[in-house]
């Protein structure tokens, strides 16, 4: 990891790092070939996911401020929203293809 080592104010973000410019779930590539059974699993694995992630951030702020900083909320915010993105495209090949 290449911030191990240093302080935490000196530690750089992961992301500015990649060369990358994009989200994990542009990449999501969703198995056509999977049982559609196996879609109603994830999205409840997904949903399970995003609700821990917003019951961390209203516990995080119940007290009038936030604790974790900017970076942090910023972060999971995103991860929510990639979870929700990843859930779109599960239901969109599960309900979206049977219709066809």
């Amino acid at each position: 990891m290449p911030n191990q080592n240093k302080p935490k104010n000196e530690q750089t973000n992961i992301s500015d790092e990649l060369p990358y410019i994009g989200t994990p779930e542009d990449l999501f590539i969703v198995n056509p070939k999977a049982d559609k059974e196996i879609y109603d699993t994830a999205l409840t694995c997904a949903l399970s996911r995003a609700q821990a992630t917003v019951d961390l951030l209203i516990e995080n702020g119940e007290q009038g401020h936030f604790i974790l900083d900017h970076d942090s909320i910023f972060h999971a915010l995103s991860s929510i929203d990639g979870s929700l993105k990843q859930m779109k495209q599960m239901i969109y090949h599960s309900f979206g293809a049977q219709k066809k």
